[in-house]
């Protein structure tokens, strides 16, 4: 682990804070990298996470399926982790790269020419899917009415 340059670290205090990504955990602890409802439920079994972070790993799958993220991969979710403890304790970090990858530019910069199917939740999602579809239509809504994405993309994103 990095050792600060000054000092000692201050997690939550401006210092330096250790972070695992889930892809961390899952292969030094189960060897699995299926998806992130199945990791989050062997974390939670383990009591590695708390039941509100559970909840959030759910949400971020299900919203990132509405918003055809389909990057979600392990890299791409993270933990702050306290070490020393016997077992991790495990806080979920804010989300990062949480975008519309499906509707990402080709390679040679043109648009996909439609949108992915809608997804249908999976068994582990129902608990979160009516969350997740209020929080995928702000996140449309709010790309609908900034001026600076053009209309090819926000009929993408939303199409009538």
């Amino acid at each position: 682990m990095a050792r600060p340059l000054s000092g000692k670290s201050q997690p939550g205090k401006g210092g330096r804070q250790p972070v695992l990504t889930l892809g961390a955990i899952d292969d030094a602890w189960f060897g699995h990298r299926d998806n992130w409802p199945q990791a989050a439920h062997r974390l939670i079994d383990r009591g590695w996470i708390s039941p509100d972070d559970h909840h959030r790993i759910l949400l971020l799958e299900a919203f990132g399926r509405l918003i055809h993220n389909n990057d979600r991969h392990f890299g791409n979710l993270a933990f702050f982790w306290q070490p020393g403890a016997e077992n991790p304790q495990l806080k979920l970090a804010p989300v990062y790269d949480m975008l519309p990858m499906a509707l990402a530019p080709a390679a040679n910069g043109m648009l996909p020419q439609s949108s992915p199917e809608p997804p249908s939740p999976t068994a582990a999602l129902l608990p979160v899917w009516d969350q997740a579809l209020q929080l995928a239509e702000q996140f449309r809504s709010r790309i609908n009415e900034d001026d600076r994405i053009s209309e090819g993309f926000k009929s993408l994103i939303d199409p009538a």
